[in-house]
């Protein structure tokens, strides 16, 4: 069977892109081939979208359960509630940008029990795989759940093959945010950045994507950074975790 020139020609053009990409990641290590790869994959577009979502999810969270529920009842509340915003808001922007990005409700089980308690939203974009996770610091790791392991496992090193050439993997990466504390009534995070497992989970292979310094305007709109004072409480994650080079 023949293939159309029309089909050929953009073939091609897959291929160079591919090639040119792959001579950018050669002698780099781990941690920035992921960081050049979700940059390449990722629309730029996207990337402003997660960020300026995250930042509207937290508000609307605060504004929501502190407008129903007593204060400490509304504290509690207030994690679920921005979670499933956020969740909601990532199909929103797979709807918005349907030729980039999609996404997929996917169940998860208790490692204890093995029965599915729940569900997840991910994110495929391009070769890129991604799941959102709130947490202390962009480096602490998230709470056990096999998803995240498994996605861990099947991606990261397969994305290139043991000799660094193109393959079917996938980049695997969860966005991590977390809740200024020092904000009202937490209605806004501290940081926003995308981070590459390793495949046992149990660190990161380098810095990330900081969302949070990549896109500064957008902070500006929700924060005014130059006469806003308040930082975060430090907090010393609960164990240290090491960042790793695959």
């Amino acid at each position: 069977m023949e293939l159309r020139p029309r089909v050929c020609s953009r073939l091609t053009r897959l291929s160079k892109k591919t090639i040119l990409l792959n001579m950018r990641l050669e002698s780099k290590p781990w941690g920035e081939k992921y960081a050049d790869m979700f940059c390449s994959e990722v629309p730029v577009e996207v990337q402003r979208a997660l960020l300026h979502g995250l930042f509207r999810n937290y508000s609307d969270a605060s504004e929501h359960c502190y407008t129903v529920f007593r204060h400490p009842i509304a504290r509690n509340a207030s994690g679920p509630y921005r979670h499933s915003k956020i969740e909601d808001d990532w199909c929103g922007i797979a709807e918005r940008f349907p030729r980039a990005v999609k996404f997929t409700h996917k169940p998860f089980r208790n490692k204890k029990s093995g029965k599915i308690t729940g569900t997840y939203v991910q994110l495929e974009i391009g070769r890129v795989r991604l799941t959102e996770s709130c947490v202390r610091t962009p480096s602490s790791l998230p709470r056990d759940a096999d998803f995240r392991e498994t996605l861990a496992m099947e991606a990261q090193r397969s994305l290139f093959g043991e000799d660094e050439k193109e393959s079917d993997g996938y980049l695997y990466g969860v966005y991590l945010h977390g809740v200024d504390v020092a904000s009202e009534n937490r209605n806004r995070p501290a940081f926003a950045k995308v981070r590459f497992p390793n495949r046992r989970f149990s660190g990161y292979i380098g810095k990330g994507v900081d969302l949070w310094t990549r896109f500064a305007d957008i902070v500006g709109q929700f924060i005014d950074v130059k006469n806003d004072f308040t930082k975060p409480a430090p907090v010393k994650p609960r164990t240290p975790v090491k960042e790793e080079q695959a």
